[in-house]
């Protein structure tokens, strides 16, 4: 399989990821309409509010953090588009 077929395998793999646990009611779903974050002496930690309430604090690596950012970024601009 070439670098494309293998890419667009693991995206197939990660849809059919996110489609599970959207499903699953084992999963926690939340909802939320706000968010802050802050830079940890090892992490990044990042509140999410609803309606001005905090309702979670979410802990990741850096690493994770710039990936999170970075997938948010892409799914932005697929919307704006």
């Amino acid at each position: 399989m070439d670098q494309i077929g293998l890419a667009q395998e693991k995206q197939r793999e990660e849809i059919e990821k996110v489609k599970k646990a959207i499903e699953s009611s084992e999963v926690e779903k939340i909802y939320f309409n706000g968010v802050s974050c802050s830079l940890g002496p090892g992490d990044v930690a990042i509140t999410i509010f609803r309606n001005g309430q905090s309702i979670k604090v979410l802990n990741t690596s850096y690493t994770m953090a710039k990936s999170l950012s970075e997938n948010l970024s892409k799914l932005i601009q697929v919307l704006e588009n």
